[in-house]
């Protein structure tokens, strides 16, 4: 009896002291998580942050402005080129990094799934991961049915559109050697005037090369479709795809608003969708004439399309969200980002050659001047800030080290 005493008394010590172990460190790692989320909405209380507003208006109720209880956590955006797509994307992979959302990465060092090769994306392009997928947002050729065999049944699809004359004077200069078709003319709106008097002189769709697809429909091309396509009924079926695979089509035009709608489609809150704009041409362009605007769009006649389409439904969205509301949202966005600005940035945004951090620097293409951030000095610990100026190469970096322990 003493001994079976002994040994009782024995078990509840061991008890005791293991589940105390167990406890510590479950605390541990909860008090370490909870220090990791607060740090990204708090870090301008430190007294080396002269302003005090910021953390104040996160804490508000006017930053809850959502009506959802349930914020997305499963996300599909389809980044095409030359939209603001990598300032959308900054802000998509910052909420997944903060709610431990899982992003799904390339299998390889490109990590826009095998798109520098014009392929279609497939499965087998995504890093093998045993955990379910929350979200991709990295470049890639889309293609539906192998998307939606790896996204959750109730992912949020979302994409960008840019006015394609803008959005073709943007690849005429940004990848203008790196695409065979444009290089046959000088680096300028002349040259590109030369250019659409006759495209086809210069443009011979793949026997151009890397890049071929830039010049005709490129916004049509990382959609999924035929660029060389201006097919009447063609150009129908592509939008009749596009409207029944996404909830919400953003416009780069009134980048703003659209903002406000994804966050309201996505119940995020407004702190959640701050931003700086990133991969920005210093020159960009503002003299396209209407004579320049109209052969760019008899060019680019499916790009056009789908724009003027979706366009439509993006001003009857705004609409349906109230105007007055609409305004007095981007107001207080506006208000954050020029705080986040002043709280975080060296300044203003500078040329790619100026840039300190060579992990803030953009890619930046012969010819042109492309532009981003230096933090300050007391910014340069601060996760948030840190975060806000990250690259998408950057990024990808990180996510591989933290989702996979793998580093490049």
């Amino acid at each position: 009896m003493i001994t079976f005493t002994r040994q009782a008394g024995f078990l509840v010590l061991c008890t005791f002291v293991v589940g105390t172990w167990i406890g510590f460190f479950w605390r541990e790692a909860f008090v370490s998580k909870e220090k990791q989320l607060i740090q990204s909405t708090q870090f301008m209380k430190k007294k080396s942050f002269p302003l005090q507003s910021v953390s104040e208006l996160r804490k508000g109720d006017k930053l809850n402005l959502s009506k959802c209880s349930m914020p997305k956590r499963n996300i599909f955006f389809m980044k095409t080129h030359k939209t603001a797509g990598s300032t959308v994307q900054n802000v998509l992979v910052r909420y997944a990094d903060q709610h431990d959302l899982f992003v799904g990465l390339s299998e390889n060092a490109d990590f826009r799934f095998h798109y520098s090769q014009g392929l279609f994306f497939r499965t087998s392009f995504v890093r093998k991961t045993e955990k379910e997928i929350n979200m991709l947002c990295h470049h890639m050729r889309f293609f539906k049915q192998q998307v939606m065999s790896i996204m959750p049944e109730d992912t949020m699809y979302f994409t960008i559109l840019r006015e394609p004359s803008a959005h073709f004077e943007s690849f005429f200069s940004y990848l203008h050697w790196h695409n065979a078709a444009f290089s046959l003319v000088p680096q300028s709106m002349e040259g590109l005037n030369v250019w659409l008097d006759d495209p086809e002189k210069y443009y011979h769709g793949k026997k151009d090369g890397n890049n071929w697809w830039f010049a005709k429909n490129g916004m049509a091309f990382d959609l999924g479709f035929n660029n060389n396509n201006n097919d009447e009924l063609y150009i129908k079926k592509a939008i009749d795809d596009m409207t029944s695979t996404y909830h919400l089509v953003l416009i780069t035009d009134y980048f703003e608003e659209s903002v406000i709608l994804l966050k309201d489609a996505l119940c995020w809150n407004l702190m959640d969708m701050v931003y700086l704009p990133l991969n920005a041409r210093s020159d960009k362009a503002s003299n396209l004439t209407d004579s320049l605007r109209t052969k760019i769009k008899n060019w680019n006649k499916l790009d056009s399309a789908i724009y003027d389409t979706f366009n439509k439904t993006f001003w009857k969205k705004v609409h349906a969200y109230g105007r007055e509301k609409m305004y007095s949202e981007i107001k207080e966005l506006k208000k954050l980002n020029q705080q986040l600005l002043a709280e975080c940035v060296d300044g203003d945004s500078v040329e790619n050659a100026f840039i300190s951090n060579p992990d803030n620097k953009p890619y930046n293409p012969e010819g042109v001047k492309m532009m981003g951030y230096n933090l300050k000095q007391e910014a340069k610990d601060e996760k948030f800030c840190q975060d806000l100026v990250k690259t998408t190469k950057a990024w990808f970096k990180f996510l591989l080290q933290k989702q996979y322990a793998y580093s490049l």
